[in-house]
């Protein structure tokens, strides 16, 4: 009897002690959650939507230094290398180029395409701008403005369409300049990758000899110089996006 006694006391002991532990447990995980949550919502940079707006950002003090709202909602954003212009590329099919400050308009909103925008990049030498949508590449030059009746330069940019890349099956999605800003490379969905001259726009033949260029930014998913990145068995699908650094390091 009293050997029972000493093992119910001993349980009863036991289960509490469990029910207190899993109180405490439980009420640990609960503040530990807050906290994290709070530290990242502190951590977070200020937010920024390209739905209707553009915006330009100091991401080392997270301060929004400028805004404008487009006209239509954008879906890519790119800006030139010598830092005076942001091209929008646009949900419609448009696109619009600010300038730095992105209170003037160098070019209006312009629509060559139907569908959305799926690829912008300015050349490195600021003088191209490649606007990719639907199966085709539309390139265009950039120079100073003038005053059609003077002939005088004024403020502001033009953007004359010179000509367009065409040959893809699919739709592209992304493309990229040569460091001489005479040469692009244009990836589809159908994983194509094709080489155009600029400015003629010609798609050029015999590729094994662009193995080795050198390419200012790498956005498109295949390539000589990406191959590296495919793991051993995979498709199209296990990579969806690449970049690399301006330096060429990584």
């Amino acid at each position: 009897m009293k050997s029972s006694a000493i093992v119910l006391i001993i349980r009863t002991f036991f289960q509490t002690l469990d029910t207190y532990c899993i109180f405490f447990s439980s009420r640990i995980r609960l503040l530990t959650f807050y906290f994290f949550f709070f530290f990242l919502m502190i951590r977070r940079p200020p937010r920024s939507t390209l739905s209707s707006s553009s915006a330009a950002s100091d991401v080392y003090k997270r301060q929004e230094l400028a805004r404008d709202f487009v006209d239509y909602p954008a879906l890519k954003c790119t800006f030139s290398v010598d830092g005076t212009m942001v091209a929008v590329g646009h949900k419609n099919g448009g696109f619009t180029v600010l300038a730095d400050d992105l209170d003037t308009k160098l070019q209006p909103f312009r629509r060559e395409r139907k569908e959305r925008v799926c690829a912008i990049a300015f050349s490195p030498n600021s003088l191209y701008l490649a606007v990719g949508s639907e199966k085709y590449v539309d390139v265009y030059k950039i120079a100073p403005k003038t005053n059609p009746t003077t002939g005088e330069v004024v403020e502001g940019k033009s953007f004359t369409k010179i000509g367009t890349c065409v040959g893809h099956t699919s739709k592209v999605n992304a493309l990229d300049w040569s460091i001489s800003s005479t040469l692009i490379q244009v990836a589809s969905i159908g994983y194509e990758l094709l080489y155009f001259d600029i400015p003629t726009c010609d798609r050029l033949t015999g590729v094994r000899a662009l193995a080795d260029q050198i390419w200012f930014t790498q956005t498109c998913t295949i390539g000589w110089s990406v191959q590296g990145i495919w793991p051993r068995y995979s498709d199209g699908t296990d990579i969806n996006s690449v970049a690399k650094s301006r330096s060429d390091k990584y």
